[in-house]
């Protein structure tokens, strides 16, 4: 014979051939089967009298124990001994029982053709008996415990038995000598090993003809169900690989027996499908119990989804039935629970669903099949592209709630208790499940091959089971309210109206539930229902856009409801507000992640509106904090910072405890108002900083600094001092490049019902051009029409289909809550809230779309004054326009505004290079612009206003537009000769002095005299200081003088000590009484003293005019003469000082009238260059120190007219007063 090995697997076809054609012995059969028999007996009665031994002699423990030992070890030396030799031989025959079958039951067929005689019957009952004694043979070494002693041949033998042994059943069944339920009876002994998985002695099996036969799979099916219960059922908890293998093996038997018996219909297996219903519980358990291996759980998923599909009505009762139903949970677990994974199971339902012990089993089965259908649903387990299986999946599950939900109605509602609740609630839980499942919406659905009406149907008898079951309870239903609320609305926002018209009423009813129960109590603004819809909706839209139909649905429905209701009909606004938010979310939803973050921003910012007008401040802080990621992945640290500052403002400076939604992510361990509201503020302060926004920085910082010092917290004032400074230093300092605003109009029908022909003024990225920003708003929406005019637009376009866009750029309108005229201030700073914190803008178009270019007066302008909602920059960069006036503009008027403002800009251009101390190109383009315009005319096209514009009623206006442009070309003028100081071989320039300048004050007729008079008004704009009204109450006379000493050492100047006292606050009128500025521009007036004779402390000091130096201005200089005169400075006689350094000197303090007036005569012959700085400064310095001048209490002569300077309201005389200005601050500081 030959061994069945792998070796000799290409010889089996010779065999097989050699049988089927050749082979023609016809009483092989007798010594092969009494051979192979012999050696099966030997094997087993060795193994079990070793074994029987081993079994007496482990229940006689109390002989002796060492003479036990050693009887057993010398009987079982003999046996081992006899039957040594022959274990190979039997395991070879085992190995080759196919074979030994093949060639039995071939010769007997031989002899029974060959031999038709009388006793062949008898013959052939000797051949049926034999086999049967092999099968039994092969049954009784196949059920050995070799767990007792342990033996390779055994465990050899018991392998290679039900490796082989499947394979007689073809030659059984092909003999047609026995039924299928004789050999199925034959096979039945085998099923008790717990090799049958290893040696897929059970996945053969059920490969055979067996199962294809009703009576012998009835046999088979009992222990192949008892085999695998007990293979999965654990006394002790699972661990290792070893383990997990073998749970995975049983389920995959179990996976081929439920397919096998699918093949048949439902009807034909009845008898099959309540044995089956036995592997539930087993396999329940370790469903519910495995979590970490995810294969092994989906595999169990499969198996469970299997039976529950043939499960009839009985056997679903019967899982939920049981004759211990009165029975405690915890006897139950003690006296029925044998599996360690079961109670496991079981102990974490109580524990999770907070289940009393004494509660009755019926309910804990009741809650453990339940919450198997639950955990089923979950989207996790099952893989997405498991279609046709999820879909499968969730009509079986409705199909088992199905009869659940009768037995709860049934049994459930009486003795309502906690437990009840919990059953019901996860029933209504499962259901909902069901109905959401992305695999039964209908886009999906297109892909299976289940119908559509199959998926919609499923849904919509979902929905009327959710109805008939919630009118059940009756009144009952309190119980359920809030906690069913969110399950519901989920199912309602399904697209399918006959859903919504099931579902809607049922939340209306739980609205009137809880108004029942307490709507005499609170306010309906105070409902939890309201609420909890709110906030479902919030989450289901936030992402996933939804039907519109559940919008038309509610507002209908609901409308109705609150309608016909008495006493809650005046409530509907609460159904305006949900169908708002339901607009809002779903445009929200709709923005595009990659390309429109300004678009989400504007509804982030929509949203939190909403929601803080609802005062719904948990789901507010949420939408501030995805509004604030944005700005920061976009790096808009302003808008960050104000949107953070909406956060702050729910917060107080007290040590109450924060409410959960207040708590900030980013400092998850602050649980105290007042420090939560430190820390933010403090990341608002570095937000402000790092977007330099230092004003804002400093605003906030204020507030921060008053909480440490009036908490005393001076550690951590000392460095937020320091922080303060540098804020301070860099408002006066740094530059910062500007934003621009645009007004964008989006018309069409095809927009968002949220921009839907409205206009927005945006605000742009820092030196943003209109032609960047423009293909940046249209790539929002790229199908959509440029409007290129800034007129207004007609019907056509807002009432289109198509998309229409209008960028227009706009100016803001600086409205400044300080008066910083009356200030001496950065320029830094002005520029500031010049383009920030602006909600009011203006833009002009012409009235005329065809004119005269070359004629200004028929240039008549529509000027369009805009406010919008809040002020840029805010949490986002763009708001709506609020607000419009419209003003027309008359040529003249327009002139005049023209003409303002190239004078502002040359103003701006003078006081920066006094600031920078350098020319920039755009001042020399300036100067062009101004004197020499190469394009659109410049200043000689406004002469046509004094010759054709004749009219009486504008005279006014033609006298200052006079006035505009000889002020426009004397500060022309000023700034071409301080571009000249700093590029005196510049040859544009020189050309433009030398050539264009003159036929400009000759077209204008403007001599040297008309323009003397703009010198004496040549104060610093915007910055400069004014004279006084009231005198300094607050000033501290002594760090003013000390103030003003160090103002002289850093730059020692007339015009800069003059205007450092115009910071001062303005004097009172009473005191003070101040003249007329209409004297020559190099005169000084004599001082006159108002002193009383009563009282010497009265007396004062006026200035009847403005002081002035006596060095002539640049311009009037030759440029080389100019270079003279300062190279002899440092020799200058004392007598060519200026006027300023008479006054401030000490040593000339005693100088009578005469002597002013010598040296006025003489400096009006010759302008004296300006002094050395730092000699001066030291000089007062030091004669400050010895003399003490400027001490009030040191006057002791009346008739002495002290020029004291704390009496003396001065006035600047140029613009030369911008970086003084910084310094004083500074000093005051």
């Amino acid at each position: 014979m030959i061994e069945n090995q792998s070796k000799y697997a290409s010889f089996r076809s010779v065999i097989n051939a050699y049988l089927e054609k050749s082979f023609c012995i016809t009483l092989v059969h007798k010594p092969i089967l009494r051979i192979f028999n012999h050696l099966l007996t030997g094997i087993y009665e060795k193994y079990n009298l070793i074994i029987a031994d081993s079994h007496n002699e482990n229940n006689n423990l109390d002989k002796n124990l060492l003479n036990s030992e050693e009887n057993f070890f010398q009987k079982y030396s003999s046996i081992k001994t006899k039957y040594e030799d022959k274990d190979e031989l039997t395991l070879s025959a085992i190995k080759s029982m196919e074979f030994i079958f093949k060639f039995a039951f071939k010769s007997r067929e031989l002899l029974s053709i060959c031999n038709r005689s009388s006793y062949v019957n008898n013959r052939e009952e000797n051949f049926d008996h034999e086999i049967e004694n092999i099968f039994g043979k092969l049954v009784g070494i196949c059920r050995l415990n070799y767990k007792i002693l342990p033996n390779d041949n055994m465990i050899k033998a018991q392998i290679f038995i039900l490796k082989n042994v499947v394979d007689l059943i073809p030659i059984l069944i092909s003999s047609n000598r026995y039924s299928m339920e004789f050999i199925a009876k034959l096979y039945v002994g085998f099923f008790s090993n717990q090799n049958v998985f290893k040696t897929q002695f059970l996945s053969k099996i059920l490969q055979t003809k067996l199962f294809d036969f009703s009576e012998s799979r009835k046999i088979l099916l009992e222990p192949i169900c008892n085999i695998i219960s007990v293979s999965l059922t654990f006394e002790k908890e699972l661990e290792g690989s070893k383990m997990t293998q073998e749970i995975e093996l049983v389920g995959k038997v179990t996976a081929e027996l439920m397919n096998k018996l699918e093949m048949n219909k439902i009807d034909e297996i009845r008898d099959e499908v309540i044995q089956v219903s036995t592997l539930l519980p087993c396999l329940t358990g370790l469903f519910l119990y495995i979590n970490d291996r995810i294969s092994i759980k989906q595999l169990f998923g499969t198996n469970i989804i299997a039976i529950m599909r043939i499960l009839n009505s009985d056997c679903i009762y019967k899982l939920i039935d049981s004759s211990d139903s009165d029975e405690s949970i915890s006897d139950f677990l003690t006296n029925h629970c044998s599996s360690y994974v079961d109670k496991l199971v079981f102990k974490y339902l109580i524990k999770q669903k907070e289940i009393n012990k004494e509660s009755k089993t019926s309910q804990i089965k009741m809650l453990k099949l339940i919450y198997l259908c639950n955990t089923l649903m979950k989207e996790e387990i099952f893989p997405k592209n498991w279609f046709e299986f999820i879909i499968l999946r969730n009509q079986v599950v409705f199909h088992v709630l199905n009869k659940i939900g009768e037995k709860l109605v049934d049994d459930y509602l009486e003795n309502f208790d906690q437990i009840n609740k919990i059953i019901w609630t996860d029933y209504f839980d499962c259901l909902v499940l069901i109905a959401i499942d992305p695999c039964l919406q209908k886009k999906k659905s297109e892909k299976s091959k289940f119908s559509q009406e199959k998926t919609v149907d499923l849904r919509i008898q979902i929905a009327n089971e959710i109805k008939k079951m919630w009118y059940n309870l009756a009144d009952k239903k309190q119980h359920f309210i809030p906690d069913l609320v969110s399950s519901f609305i989920k199912v309602s926002l399904l697209p399918l109206a006959e859903i919504q018209c099931v579902i809607i009423p049922i939340i209306f009813d739980m609205i009137n539930c809880e108004y029942v129960n307490k709507g005499a109590k609170i306010g309906f603004d105070d409902f939890l229902v309201p609420k909890l819809i709110i906030t479902t909706l919030d989450q289901q839209l936030e992402f996933e856009k939804k039907d519109i139909t559940f919008r038309h649905s509610f507002q209908k429905i609901m409308n109705e409801k609150f309608a016909n209701h008495s006493n809650l009909k005046n409530n509907r606004q609460f159904v305006k507000n949900v169908v708002d938010l339901f607009d809002l979310l779903i445009e929200y939803s709709e923005t595009k992640i990659d390309s429109s973050d300004q678009l989400k921003c504007f509804y982030l910012n929509e949203i939190l509106n909403f929601y803080r007008n609802l005062k719904r401040y948990d789901i507010y802080v949420k939408y501030i904090e995805k509004l604030r990621k944005i700005h920061i992945q976009r790096k808009n640290l302003v808008c960050a910072a104000n949107t953070l500052k909406l956060h702050a403002e729910l917060l107080y400076w007290t040590d109450q405890e924060l409410e959960e939604h207040l708590i900030h992510k980013s400092f998850p361990d602050e649980k105290i108002h007042k420090n939560l509201k430190e820390l933010l503020f403090i990341q608002l302060i570095k937000d402000y900083t790092l977007g330099q926004a230092w004003e804002k920085a400093f605003e906030f910082s204020k507030i921060l600094r008053g909480i440490y010092e009036s908490e005393f917290k001076f550690d951590k004032l000392c460095g937020f001092l320091r922080q303060q400074a540098e804020l301070c230093e860099n408002i006066i300092k740094n530059n910062r490049f500007e934003c621009k605003y645009f007004l964008v109009g989006f018309y069409g029908r095809k927009f968002p019902k949220l921009l839907q022909n409205k206009r927005f003024v945006f605000r742009s990225e820092p030196l943003e051009q209109i032609i960047t920003f423009r293909q940046k708003v249209e790539s929002w929406f790229p199908n959509s029409e440029r409007i290129s005019h800034s007129y207004p637009v007609t019907k056509n376009e807002t009432e289109s289909i198509s998309r229409f866009i209008q960028v227009i750029s706009v100016n803001p309108i600086y409205e400044p809550s300080y008066n910083f005229k009356t200030m001496n201030i950065s320029p830094m700073l002005i520029k500031y809230y010049k383009y920030n914190e602006i909600n009011k803008f203006k833009y002009s178009y012409r009235k005329d779309s065809i004119l005269n270019e070359d004629d200004p007066t028929l240039w008549w302008l529509i000027e369009k004054y805009i406010t919008i909602s809040n002020p840029l920059p805010d949490v986002i960069n763009f708001y709506e326009i609020i607000e419009e006036q419209t003003i027309h503009i008359s040529p003249i008027q327009n002139a005049i505004n023209i003409v303002n403002e190239r004078l502002e800009m040359l103003k701006e251009s003078v006081n920066k290079i006094d600031v920078k101390n350098q020319v920039s190109e755009a001042d020399k383009l300036l100067i062009q612009g101004t004197i020499d315009p190469g394009v659109l005319g410049g200043l000689p096209k406004y002469k046509k206003f004094f010759i054709e514009y004749v009219n009486d009623e504008d005279t006014k206006n033609i006298s200052t537009l006079k006035e505009l442009i000889n002020e426009t070309i004397f500060w022309g003028e000023e700034l071409l000769e301080m571009s000249l100081n700093y590029l005196p071989t510049d040859h544009l320039l020189n050309i433009i002095k030398n050539e264009q300048l003159p036929k400009l004050k000759k077209l204008f007729d403007i001599s040297e005299n008309k323009l003397a008079r703009y010198e004496n008004n040549a104060t610093l704009f915007e910055s400069t200081p004014k004279i006084s009204s009231k005198p300094p109450n607050n000033c501290d006379q002594n760090s003013l003088n000390k103030s003003f000493l160090n103002k002289v050492q850093e730059n020692y100047t007339g015009r800069t000590i003059l205007s450092y006292f115009g910071m001062c606050d303005k004097p009172n009128s009473s005191n003070f009484a101040i003249a007329s500025n209409n004297s020559q521009r190099d005169s000084i007036s004599s001082i006159k003293s108002l002193n009383s004779d009563d009282d010497f402390n009265n007396r004062k000091i006026i200035l009847d005019e403005t002081l002035s130096s006596k060095r002539p201005l640049r311009r009037f200089q030759n440029l080389n003469s100019s270079s003279t005169s300062n190279s002899n400075q440092s020799s200058r006689p004392i007598s060519n000082l200026s006027v300023e350094e008479i006054i401030l000197y000490p040593s000339f303090q005693n100088f009578d009238q005469n002597n002013f007036n010598k040296l006025e005569d003489d400096s009006n012959n010759k302008a004296p260059p300006k002094p050395p700085k730092t000699k001066i400064a030291h000089m007062i310095a030091k004669d400050y120190s010895d003399q003490n001048i400027f001490n009030e209490t040191s006057v002791n002569d009346q008739n002495k007219s002290t020029t004291s300077l704390q009496f003396i309201p001065l006035k600047s005389l140029s613009s030369k007063t911008n970086s003084d200005s910084i310094l004083n601050k500074d000093q005051l500081c």
